[in-house]
């Protein structure tokens, strides 16, 4: 059996990225919060926010080690691990004596989602189906 990793000399970033921010911005800026949280807080760093990251790094390390088609398949297969790392991550934040930046920001990105969903159907229903 063979390993190649020329799948690291790709453009990573922006195949990550585009994955996750075409579909979902305010769900790529949550996750990026929540990591950074994640390594600059000390409570935050558990089991139980650490299980869902080790697993959702690990579906994206083999995304990118299959082809482009198939990895896409593992980008897909690691969101639900990213969403569930992230709401743990601010369950902690909400936990914390002043909840109220924790809670605007959770409030604003979801907003953000739902406005950018609705402009998406729009964009998909003015073309007509």
């Amino acid at each position: 059996m063979s390993v190649s990793f020329d799948a690291f000399h790709t453009r990573l970033l922006p195949l990550i990225l585009g994955f996750y921010v075409n579909a979902s911005p305010a769900t790529g800026l949550l996750f990026i919060v929540a990591l950074g949280t994640y390594l600059a807080w000390r409570r935050a760093r558990f089991f139980g926010n650490s299980a869902p990251l080790i697993v959702a790094f690990s579906l994206l390390a083999v995304g990118i080690l299959m082809s482009v088609d198939v990895g896409a398949l593992f980008f897909f297969y690691a969101l639900p691990f990213l969403l569930v790392f992230a709401c743990g991550v601010f369950a902690d934040l909400f936990e914390t004596k002043d909840p109220g930046v924790p809670y605007g920001i959770g409030y604003g990105l979801a907003l953000a989602q739902v406005i950018y969903s609705v402009i998406g159907l729009m964009r998909v229903f003015s073309r007509g189906m």
